[in-house]
């Protein structure tokens, strides 16, 4: 009796496995967030374009196609250098095919950049605590003023994102008596939604944020859908057709901060979305808060960013020479002897000593 079988074969291919393999692909999409996969896509488009007019293959591409790509764009920042890098890689990865930025070559082009350039970068200017109120207390009593200050608001004190500020939802703030509770259900540095909840306590006095945010919420007619929506230009008392698709962008946050600096008299050009979260982390740098609590507001995944924000606010701060300038004058020698006609210190007169020799080391000597 024979025990050897023949392999099972499938003439006929399951129906649901087309409905599996695209579902794959959708989770596999998004597996990064819509800003990450858009500018991925945007580098590697400029990169194939730069391979079709120079005659070069782009997938895969060669490590001195990778290279000479590099030197013709190293004119840019050095972290805008890097992002390409990845991008490339990422569409190899995605491809199953070697990637060139593993290449010794290309890591060799990239370090010569880094050291030609400098790795420093053009941050926005954080916007401090005085000057948050500032830009508060300008803002129109319109709805577009509400909002634009509760924005402000919102965005400092839970040292937010921009892409977070866009995304805040009415039923996400709750506000009491103690403050304002805000639920963030997704971030840049949370893409699996675990979500987090934040809290600013109402101020004894000046200007409080709570009150900011809880006046704009109050003349809200809805109560769900987003926060901030768009309001008509030509009438600055309707929100944009309906509350429910009149969401704001990335970018109108970020216009809304360049208005408010430039009504306190600052430099629009300097300043963006991203100096309301630089700007928490900076002014408590300032007021020598440890970094774990800031990190708890700000949620940053590094601490090395953290820390830089917090560096900057302690700058003015913490210098050595303000204890310098304060410090009491040096007691007399107490060698000197006293003049019994005169408060004068006579100087004791010091034995002689022999000048030493020149030295390569000494720069008293040299012209």
């Amino acid at each position: 009796m024979s025990l050897k079988t023949e392999p099972s074969t499938f003439s006929i291919e399951p129906p649901d496995f087309d409905k599996y393999l695209e579902l794959s692909r959708k989770f596999e999409i998004g597996g990064m967030s819509p800003n990450t996969a858009k500018a991925y896509s945007a580098d590697f488009s400029k990169f194939t374009h730069w391979c079709f007019h120079h005659n070069r293959e782009y997938l895969p591409a060669e490590p001195a196609t990778l290279c000479a790509y590099l030197a013709s764009i190293s004119d840019k920042k050095y972290s805008t250098i890097a992002r390409v890098c990845v991008s490339i890689a990422r569409y190899h990865r995605e491809n199953d095919l070697p990637s060139p930025t593993e290449s010794q070559s290309v890591k060799a082009v990239l370090k010569g950049i880094r050291r030609e350039n400098g790795i420093a970068c053009d941050a926005a200017k954080p916007i401090l605590w005085a000057e948050l109120v500032k830009m508060i207390g300008c803002q129109m009593r319109d709805i577009r003023g509400r909002r634009n200050a509760a924005i402000l608001a919102i965005g400092w004190t839970m040292a937010l994102r921009r892409s977070e500020i866009v995304a805040i939802d009415v039923q996400d703030l709750e506000i009491t008596d103690e403050g304002m509770f805000l639920n963030i259900r997704r971030s840049k540095t949370d893409q699996d939604g675990k979500g987090k909840c934040l809290f600013v306590p109402r101020a004894g006095g000046g200007m409080c944020p709570v009150i900011v945010v809880e006046t704009y919420k109050n003349i809200l007619w809805f109560k769900s859908g987003p926060m901030f929506n768009r309001v008509r230009k030509n009438c600055a008392e309707i929100f944009y057709r309906s509350p429910h698709d009149g969401r704001i962008t990335d970018q109108t946050i970020t216009e809304i901060v360049k208005e408010a600096a430039v009504l306190i008299g600052l430099s629009p050009l300097q300043y963006s979305a991203h100096s309301l979260r630089r700007g928490f982390a900076t002014e408590c740098g300032r007021l020598g808060i440890p970094d774990r609590i800031i990190a708890r507001q700000t949620r940053h995944r590094s601490m090395r960013v953290l820390q830089g924000y917090i560096e900057a606010g302690e700058l003015t701060v913490n210098s050595p020479l303000t204890a310098v300038y304060g410090a009491p004058p040096p007691r007399a020698i107490s060698g000197a002897r006293q003049s019994p006609d005169s408060s004068e210190a006579e100087p004791v007169e010091s034995p002689a000593v022999a000048e030493p020799e020149p030295s390569f080391h000494d720069d008293r000597y040299l012209d």
